[in-house]
């Protein structure tokens, strides 16, 4: 894997499975001046349901992983020198191993290609603040596979894999940023930058937070 710590771009995943309070931590550190992009499933599944192409997960599940696929390469582009992602390009491989799905040459070269900073962090399946909403269809039991298939597809990419503490929002994000800090990250933005890429709207207000 190339390692990213040679280019100005430093790409940070927050990744795990369902409801364990990333994008909590991605919307904190968005809010201290930290370019953040957004997951792109969440997203996608709002467009998909308001078009009624029928790309959902729950019904065509390799339509929906290509378009999250695509959303994704679009999002790697997007960063700004020190940036947070809600999940990754190898997330993709791990929906797939959990819902049986055969995955590809293609998708791992992709990400291999696409390569994060060597560390990423991992937020835990987390029961006492798991929740199921409109788009988070999984139960917990699934989080916790999604979570364990997840952390194989990172770990044989060669990334490093850091577990997030069980603790409030605070204070994830000062774990994060002190991980961050021995890597010798570029100094703070002034200001947040959150993206969304193409046609896909952000929309984080349904979202369950920890």
């Amino acid at each position: 894997m190339r390692n990213e710590r040679s280019t100005s771009l430093r790409r940070y995943v927050i990744t795990g499975g369902p409801g364990a309070g990333k994008t909590s931590l991605i919307d904190s550190l968005a809010a201290s001046g930290y370019t953040c992009i957004p997951e792109a499933s969440r997203q996608l599944i709002q467009r998909e349901v308001r078009l009624g192409t029928g790309r959902l997960p729950w019904q065509d599940f390799p339509a929906f992983a290509e378009l999250c696929l695509q959303q994704m390469k679009a999002d790697y582009f997007a960063a700004k020198g020190l940036t947070f992602y809600d999940r990754g390009i190898p997330d993709v491989l791990g929906y797939m191993a959990e819902a049986g799905a055969s995955d590809s040459a293609r998708i791992w070269s992709l990400a291999r290609q696409h390569t994060y900073a060597p560390l990423v962090f991992v937020a835990p399946a987390w029961e006492a603040i798991y929740c199921q909403d409109a788009e988070r269809w999984q139960t917990f039991r699934q989080a916790q596979r999604l979570d364990r298939e997840i952390r194989r597809v990172y770990a044989a990419l060669g990334y490093e894999l850091v577990t997030l503490p069980l603790g409030t929002v605070e204070e994830r994000r000062a774990f994060v940023l002190e991980r961050v800090s021995h890597e010798q990250a570029p100094p703070i933005p002034e200001s947040a930058v959150c993206f969304t890429s193409g046609q896909v709207n952000s929309n984080e207000g349904v979202m369950c937070r920890s």
